[in-house]
C-alpha cells in the first residue's frame, strides 16, 4: 500500500521582483484565511450557520533566512512587490506583498539568522510544475 505523497522541504526558493531583496532560506511560515460569515436565521435549528465568505486573507509569509550585513538586508521601502515562490517539485506560487517586520538573532559564535514578515496582498497565483 502505498503512502500519502508529501514534498520536503529543501530546494524551495523566494524571489522578490522589485526589491531584489535575496537570502539563503531556511524556514518558511505562511498562514492565509477566509473568514467565515454567519448566516443563522429564525428557521435554523440547534446550532449556528456558517458559509466561507467571497474574500480570502492571502496572509502573511515569514521567511527564516540567514543574514549577511552587506547583501541580505530586506527593503524598508513600504512598495507592493511581487513575489515568486518556487517549490522543489510542485511548481510556482505568485503573490504580492509587502515587507512589514523584521527581527533578527545575533548570537556569539554562531550563524546569524533573520525572520522577515511579508504581508501578502490580492490573489495568490498557483501554477503546476
Amino acid at each position: 500500500m502505498a503512502g500519502p505523497t508529501v514534498d520536503v522541504f529543501v530546494g524551495t526558493t523566494v524571489a522578490f521582483a522589485t526589491s531584489t531583496f535575496a537570502s539563503e532560506l531556511v524556514d518558511m511560515a505562511w498562514d492565509w484565511s477566509r473568514p467565515e460569515v454567519e448566516v443563522t436565521h429564525q428557521g435554523s435549528t440547534s446550532a449556528m450557520e456558517f458559509v466561507g465568505a467571497d474574500l480570502y486573507d492571502p496572509g502573511t509569509l515569514t521567511l527564516t533566512c540567514h543574514f549577511n550585513a552587506d547583501t541580505d538586508v530586506p527593503a524598508y521601502g513600504g512598495a507592493v512587490e511581487v513575489i515568486t515562490i518556487t517549490w522543489p517539485s510542485t511548481g510556482t506560487s505568485v503573490v504580492s506583498g509587502v515587507i512589514t517586520g523584521y527581527s533578527g538573532t545575533y548570537t556569539l559564535n554562531e550563524k546569524m539568522v533573520q525572520d522577515v514578515v511579508v504581508k501578502l496582498s490580492g490573489a495568490i497565483a498557483i501554477t503546476a510544475a
